[in-house]
């Protein structure tokens, strides 16, 4: 039995394997603690065009190789009839800069080793990552060569493989965000990168010391002064980010893998790879009904770019 033309019991194996492997790697963590979080009686005071953050910009540092149907629920009667195969989606990282605090990244995006097959391993990385695509000077550390600006931090959607595997291409010295408790994914001998090793300490962020808004709930104002929101989204992982970002060329909600495809968040089908279904359900639903409350809001997706926004290391600009 070919066990790529069976995925949903792919995934189950991996999943129980995991039981009996060896979490490794894990940096210690502390918990972040935010500033002040004002009150803010709805989100049209925030989103009106925040001078905080600048410099909004999308590296695009490869794609990977995967199943749709991890991508996206094939079992949603919304897709029904559409068939399972391979394909390469688009890793990205997100670059801004704060007026006050100095520049950050949204996920780590890809390191050079893609250009060859990648830093991740074992007996079934092969299933979620079958092969990789990356053009010179297209890696992390490029990207950020070319901004030539200092990096402060990383923002982490989740610690899943494909959004830490940039991390041994950025500077030892800068600090790391997670959601508070998130698993980091990195079990020898079946799947690991050793992607975090040399992370010192990784910085939890608790949404519960938050404050609570209309439609999203309990936020994050993580600099307190309305321009970068960590959003609770778990389903995916079990305590997954989502992001808003305030900054003078608009507000964008970057969803993470809360939503992989633009696709899947249009239609309401949550992505195929699921911690827990019922909550990545409702964390879609959740961003959802978000932008559709405001229209003016960008959604980028975890692996999908809307249209207009194009792939590429690309500023956004007010005018899209």
């Amino acid at each position: 039995m070919k066990l790529k033309r069976y995925p949903q019991i792919t995934f189950f194996l991996a999943m129980s394997l995991i039981q009996f492997c060896i979490a490794v790697g894990n940096p210690n963590r502390e918990t972040f603690r935010p500033p002040e979080q004002k009150r803010i009686r709805d989100w049209q005071t925030v989103i009106q065009k925040n001078q905080s953050i600048t410099d909004l910009t999308i590296f695009h540092t490869g794609a990977v190789e995967v199943p749709l149907s991890g991508m996206i629920n094939l079992d949603d009667p919304k897709l029904k009839g559409e068939k399972d195969k391979r394909i390469f989606v688009d890793v990205y990282s997100f670059w801004f800069c704060h007026k006050t605090h100095g520049c950050f990244l949204i996920d780590s995006g890809l390191d050079s080793s893609f250009q060859k097959g990648g830093n991740l391993k074992g007996l079934i990385s092969g299933y979620y990552i079958s092969n990789t695509k990356q053009n010179p000077g297209q890696d992390i550390t490029s990207h950020l060569n070319r901004k030539g600006k200092p990096i402060q931090a990383v923002f982490f959607t989740h610690l899943h493989g494909d959004h830490t595997a940039g991390v041994s291409g950025l500077p030892k010295e800068i600090e790391f965000y997670a959601g508070a408790k998130e698993e980091y994914i990195n079990y020898w001998p079946i799947y690991y990168g050793g992607h975090l090793d040399t992370v010192k300490h990784l910085k939890e962020i608790d949404c519960s010391q938050g404050m609570e808004m209309p439609i999203l709930g309990i936020v994050i104002d993580v600099f307190g002064d309305g321009s970068l929101f960590a959003i609770p989204t778990p389903g995916h992982s079990n305590s997954h980010l989502s992001y808003l970002v305030v900054s003078d060329a608009g507000t964008y909600l970057f969803t993470g893998d809360a939503s992989h495809t633009y696709r899947g968040f249009q239609l309401g089908v949550e992505s195929g790879w699921q911690d827990n279904r019922k909550q990545a359900k409702e964390s879609l639903e959740k961003l959802r009904n978000f932008a559709a409350a405001n229209p003016q809001i960008k959604v980028i997706p975890g692996h999908e770019l809307p249209p207009g926004v194009s792939v590429g290391e690309q500023k956004f600009s007010a005018k899209r």
